[in-house]
C-alpha cells in the first residue's frame, strides 16, 4: 500500500472516530439539557425545589401525530407553597407537549 494511501486510510479512522465521540457524547447528555431548558422556563412559575427526567426516550401520540419524548416531573416552590408538575417534552427538540399540576409529589 502506498504511503499517501495509508495516510489518508489513518486520518479518516481519527475522523470517525472524532464523529462519533461527539456524536455519542451529544445523546448522552440530550435530556440533562432539555431538563436544564425546561427548569429554566419554569422558573417563571416559581422557585424549583427538585426536578427528574427519565432519559429513556418513549412513544407518544399527540393529535394524531406520532413523536419521540420523555417524562418528567418538576416541583415548584410558589406562594408558600409547593406544587407538583409532571409533563412530557419531545426529544427532538425539547418542546414542552404537557404540563399537568398534580396534588402529591410524583
Amino acid at each position: 500500500m502506498k504511503k499517501s494511501t495509508k495516510q489518508w486510510l489513518w486520518i479518516g479512522g481519527i475522523s470517525a472516530a472524532i464523529a462519533g465521540s461527539y456524536y455519542h457524547y451529544h445523546k448522552k447528555n440530550e435530556p440533562n439539557r432539555i431538563l436544564k431548558r425546561i427548569k429554566s422556563e419554569l422558573s417563571i412559575l416559581g422557585q424549583v425545589k427538585s426536578s427528574w427526567l427519565d432519559d429513556t426516550r418513549h412513544t407518544y401520540h399527540d393529535k394524531g401525530k406520532v413523536y419521540q419524548g420523555y417524562h418528567g416531573g418538576i416541583s415548584i416552590l410558589h406562594d408558600g407553597k409547593e406544587h407538583y408538575y409532571e409533563f412530557i417534552v419531545k426529544a427532538k427538540n425539547g418542546e414542552l407537549m404537557l404540563l399537568n399540576e398534580k396534588d402529591f409529589p410524583i
